[in-house]
This record gives C-alpha cells, structure tokens and sequence, in this order.
C-alpha cells in the first residue's frame, strides 16, 4: 500500500503475528543485496544465504517475507545507508521499518515518546492499557484470549527493548542519531 507520495503506509498485521526481532544483521545483508533495486533478487538472495541461520526452507521463507516486507517501507537512501552503516544506525534504521510496516507498533512508539516526556515507566499493565484504547481502531484486539493479549504486550515491549529504547525496569531511552541518520529520517523543508 502506499500513500499519495508514493510512500508505504503501515498497516497492521493480525496482532497476534507481531514478530519483536529487528532483523538488524539480516537487514543489512538484505540491503547490500538490494543494491541492484531489485527485490526478487534479494528474496533470492535470502533464501540462497539464509542469514537468520533457519534449519527448514518454510521458516526462512517465513523470515524473509517478513522482513522484506519491513524493508519495502524504507526509502532508496535509508537502504543505502542501511547497507553501509554501524550497529546503531542499522538498529535504528530497522526500527522504522518496523514502526512503518505495522501501526500498532507505531502507536506504541507515540506512547513511549509521551512516557518519555511525562517520565512515567512502562510496564505490562501500563501498555494492557494502551492495547485497550487501541481496540478502538483494531477490532481484533478485543477478540485476543488473555494469552494472546499477554503474548503481544510483551512482544510489544521486547521491540521496543531491541530497539534500545527500553531497559528491563521501564525506563525509556532517547535514541541518539547520527548526523547521517537524522537527515534522513527528517522530511525536507519547503523554503
């Protein structure tokens, strides 16, 4: 799906599906292969390499699906600099392919840059909380079993954690950004 600029938009997967990996390593193997701007050939690529390390052919094509699917919310440039860059910038980078590729998750990002704001943690209960005034816009909330439910907060709260933007007790860390990194990630300005 995209938008009216030809960017892709989130959307939301069944929230039981939520896989909290980033893929950093994977990813930066996928954007070196993506190089030719061709997606095929890195699905390709994945499958011929298996970087997850898979033992069956259905999980890294499981994998890879997911993950190019993330990638495909990244602009040419944040590719490129994806296929190049360090470990932080590559964890970063991978991030916002995953808040761009699942809404739930980028609304949780939202509630975590308003936790960091008003400097309250997050726990479980706090984020039950916010899957339940999510159901608003996610029908399919509200039908999880309590395990499901439970199973998609920490999954929620493990993404975050991989992303370096949570530690184990709740506190919420500001991620540092490279010069690079920021002028990508920041829209251009009409002048």
């Amino acid at each position: 799906m995209t938008d009216s600029h030809g960017k892709a938009t989130p959307h939301m997967d069944h929230p039981t599906t939520l896989d909290p990996r980033l893929f950093t390593h994977e990813a930066r193997a996928a954007a070196t292969a993506w190089r030719d701007h061709d997606w095929p050939q890195v699905r390709a690529h994945l499958h011929r390499t298996n970087p997850f390390g898979s033992r069956t052919h259905a999980t890294t094509t499981r994998l890879a699906s997911e993950l190019l699917a993330r990638l495909s919310h990244l602009t040419g440039p944040e590719l490129d600099h994806l296929a190049t860059c360090d470990g932080p910038d590559a964890t970063h980078l991978t991030w916002v392919a995953l808040l761009r590729r699942n809404t739930l998750v980028h609304d949780f990002a939202f509630v975590l840059a308003d936790a960091r704001i008003t400097r309250r943690p997050r726990t479980t209960h706090t984020v039950d909380r916010f899957l339940t005034r999510q159901a608003l816009w996610h029908a399919s909330i509200d039908d999880l079993p309590p395990t499901r439910r439970a199973a998609l907060i920490t999954a929620l709260i493990t993404a975050a954690r991989n992303a370096h933007l949570l530690t184990h007790d709740g506190t919420i860390h500001r991620p540092l950004l490279t010069p690079r990194l920021h002028d990508l990630l920041t829209p251009a300005q009409n002048t």
